[in-house]
């Protein structure tokens, strides 16, 4: 009885550490594939500041950014305005159909920047309201955004 319960507790010893060790084996392997998902989602990020960054400064940021790849895209391209790839890079409630319509609906740098502010404040919470505001001028726009319900 005691051999077999020794042999018992041996056999199960070996099965655990076999588990254990298949465990760890596949641990870093999924580590290692996260790993490289990591590398190539920072390296398609850098592809991106690099190309559509209008300044040293907004490159950094840029860089520096937690943001996903798809906002931080939509945050620098189609806008002429530092400020407005600044602020868009900083703020915490734009989306990236929001910050692009901002950029494609508006007429001028401070219209563009205000969309973006008032995105950000969630009083504009849809492309929709820009699309609608779009092609008043400057003040009417930002009015329109404001005020539009």
């Amino acid at each position: 009885m005691k051999k077999l319960s020794f042999l018992l507790m041996l056999l199960l010893s070996a099965n655990t550490y076999a588990l254990t060790e298949d465990y760890i084996l596949y641990s870093r392997a999924e580590v290692a594939a996260q790993k490289r998902e990591m590398q190539k989602q920072e390296k398609k990020k850098n592809t991106i500041c690099e190309k559509y960054s209008l300044s040293a400064n907004i490159k950094e940021s840029c860089q520096a950014s937690k943001k996903s790849n798809e906002l931080i895209k939509a945050c620098l391209i189609g806008t002429q305005s530092q400020v407005s790839q600044s602020f868009c890079l900083i703020t915490k409630n734009v989306s990236a159909e929001v910050a692009a319509s901002c950029y494609a609906n508006t007429s001028s740098e401070k219209s563009e920047v205000a969309c973006l502010v008032l995105a950000n404040k969630e009083i504009v919470k849809s492309e929709e309201k820009v699309n609608s505001c779009a092609a008043l001028g400057a003040m009417e726009e930002i009015t329109c955004l404001k005020f539009n319900n």
